[in-house]
């Protein structure tokens, strides 16, 4: 019922079923596998009597030919393949060099990146305090950009708040130009009260 053309492999090939191999190629979670998913080999030759019997057997070694790419999802990368038994490929090359006599099921793995990064800037006025500002390296994806909304004083002066930008939505992604949050502080130092004009009221001076 299964055959060796990788465009038809459901379609007979004279070889019994039980003379082949079949492997599979699937991806994990977080990505795809593009290419030849399933390929079937012949791993057993019979030779038989002019009555039909079986004269003889030979078990064949065959290579994959492993003509697939994995393909991670945005955030993530390749890792490795690995089959049933746990045994790990480091790519198709490796799978490719290996021989096998029975069925075989590779799946690709992938892991969140680790190699992205986000900014934090802290605007007073609308200049940049550089001596606030927060870079981190090495961020996995899919991390929370942690910024700090109470820096209500800086070079002894108080500010309030004037909104935050957040350029990602405030997560690290895979486009590290956008991981940027920007909060800006506007300066807060006189007040509504006759009595103490110059006690702040938390609303922006201008």
């Amino acid at each position: 019922e299964k055959g060796t053309d990788p465009e038809n492999p459901d379609k007979p090939d004279d070889v019994a079923d039980k003379y082949q191999a079949t492997f599979r190629y699937q991806a994990g979670a977080n990505g795809n596998v593009t290419g030849t998913r399933q390929e079937i080999h012949t791993v057993k030759e019979v030779e038989l009597n002019a009555d039909g019997t079986v004269k003889s057997e030979k078990v064949i070694e065959v290579n994959p030919k492993a003509e697939v790419t994995a393909v991670p999802d945005d955030g993530y990368k390749f890792v490795n393949w690995t089959d049933e038994a746990g045994k790990a490929y480091k790519d198709v090359e490796a799978i490719k060099a290996e021989t096998f006599t029975t069925d075989k099921t590779f799946t690709a793995n992938f892991v969140k990146r680790t190699d992205l990064s986000y900014e934090v800037h802290y605007f007073y006025d609308g200049k940049e305090a550089e001596d606030q500002k927060d870079v981190k390296k090495d961020v996995e994806f899919g991390t929370k950009i942690p910024y700090d909304m109470t820096k209500t004083t800086y070079q002894d002066k108080n500010y309030v708040l004037e909104k935050v930008e957040k350029l990602s939505g405030g997560i690290v992604t895979t486009t590290v130009e956008n991981n940027v949050v920007n909060v800006y502080y506007a300066l807060d130092e006189k007040g509504t009260d006759p009595e103490n004009p110059d006690k702040p009221d938390d609303v922006a001076d201008k």
